[in-house]
């Protein structure tokens, strides 16, 4: 067994990248302990899990911290290069990414990113989610389990305990220590996965599973973020569910509720095969519930999905953007070859409450919103203001000219 060498606030760690200092606990728990921390040489703040427990096998624990140092280095570095790819972008985003560790002393550490925000689970707790925020959620899971499955890694303990939810990014993805990977040369020799009731699926209880284990899991989140319910609540012991979707809250449209039926079904073989396969059928109910809301430039529909949209002026982001706090290009981009509108010029923030926010991004030509009833609001620099359902957001306004780019938002 590794000895147990508890470490203490302001202790100071040599990890194979750098130096970090300890200053506060975050959690202690069943997995060990994690470290709000800093980066002595740059100062920022990152994450040092250390494997300690009290009572019980810390081999296990031990075995899992490992596992997951190596499983998130190979996916997710933060070291390595960015790039254009689609699968990469969306592991950057929705992944937490690894930092730094050390493994050769006599306790194993691991350093990730501080990811901001509160767990799924905790927000849940502290306001029920609307459908369109729910299932917004629910769509960038969907994407970024496919993205995993297709490099050969199987999370195994996907609840909305492990998913932390970004301001700019959504849902991340943590908590790899009992992931199942493919090419990753090290393999748990102590202990069985975690198993969570409500949201493990029943064949973990045999201590089997493949890709269609992580579907019975993205199946309960979605159950607990459309009910603010734990699913477990409504199963046998042997996880299989006794009470639909629909029982548990009417309100939830019979599609989402038939979706959620499929994906916790007991038998793997009858569940979505694969995460690509339950988006498409979350795609094709869309226009049906109607959840997620979106803008209309001209006859184009662009659904809101992420945690922001950042609309302006089509271009290839260079060192101004990155000195003015923009790191990635905006998600809408307009064609305007007079430069009326900024590179970045507005963003749409989706809240977790459901509401939408126009935020103007300190524009020379400034964002205004003019509201169904003729009401007409400029947003100063900065400044956000709630959108209402066939609000028109006008780019560039002026009082003389109006909107030199104008676009529909609709809530449902």
């Amino acid at each position: 067994m590794v000895p147990n060498l508890a470490l203490a606030k302001g202790s100071k760690v040599q990890c194979e990248r750098g130096v970090y200092r300890l200053e506060r606990k975050i959690s202690e728990g069943g997995m060990g302990i994690i470290w709000q921390a800093i980066d002595v040489r740059g100062g920022r703040v990152v994450v040092v899990k250390e494997p300690h427990v009290e009572n019980g096998d810390e081999r296990i624990i031990v075995e899992r911290l490992l596992l997951e140092s190596e499983v998130l280095k190979s996916v997710n570095d933060e070291s390595s290069k960015l790039t254009s790819d689609e699968k990469h972008r969306l592991i950057r985003e929705h992944v937490a990414r690894y930092v730094d560790r050390s493994i050769d002393g006599p306790e194993p550490l691991l350093v990730l990113e501080f990811i901001d925000g509160p767990t799924m689970s905790d927000a849940i707790r502290d306001r029920r989610f609307s459908q369109t925020v729910a299932m917004t959620y629910i769509a960038s899971l969907l994407k970024v389990v496919d993205v995993l499955h297709s490099q050969g890694i199987i999370h195994r303990d996907i609840s909305p305990t492990n998913i932390i939810l970004n301001p700019a990014r959504g849902i991340v993805l943590i908590d790899f220590g009992t992931s199942q990977a493919h090419g990753i040369a090290r393999k748990p020799r102590y202990g069985k996965v975690i198993f969570k009731k409500g949201f493990s699926s029943p064949e973990l209880l045999q201590g089997r599973s493949d890709e269609r284990s992580d579907i019975f899991s993205v199946g309960a989140t979605m159950f607990n973020a459309l009910t603010g319910r734990n699913p477990g609540d409504f199963m046998s012991d042997s996880q299989v569910m006794t009470t639909t979707v629909n029982q548990v809250d009417s309100t939830i449209p019979r599609a989402l509720s038939e979706i959620i039926e499929t994906a916790m079904s007991p038998d793997p073989n009858q569940r979505f095969q694969s995460a690509a396969a339950m988006s498409t059928i979350i795609e094709k109910s869309i226009g049906v519930t109607g959840l997620f809301p979106h803008i209309v430039f001209g006859g184009t529909v662009i659904e809101l999905r992420s945690g922001f949209t950042d609309i302006g002026r089509e271009h290839t982001c260079d060192r101004s953007c990155k000195e003015l706090g923009f790191t990635r290009p905006v998600h809408v981009r307009i064609v305007d070859p007079k430069k009326f509108v900024e590179k970045h010029h507005a963003r749409i923030w989706v809240e977790t409450d459901g509401r939408c926010l126009l935020e103007d991004l300190n524009s020379v030509n400034r964002t205004a919103i003019k509201s169904k009833t003729g009401e007409l609001k400029t947003l100063k620099p900065f400044e956000k203001a709630e959108l209402r359902d066939k609000d028109i957001v006008a780019l560039a306004y002026t009082p003389k000219r109006g909107g030199y780019v104008t676009f529909q938002f609709s809530q449902k």
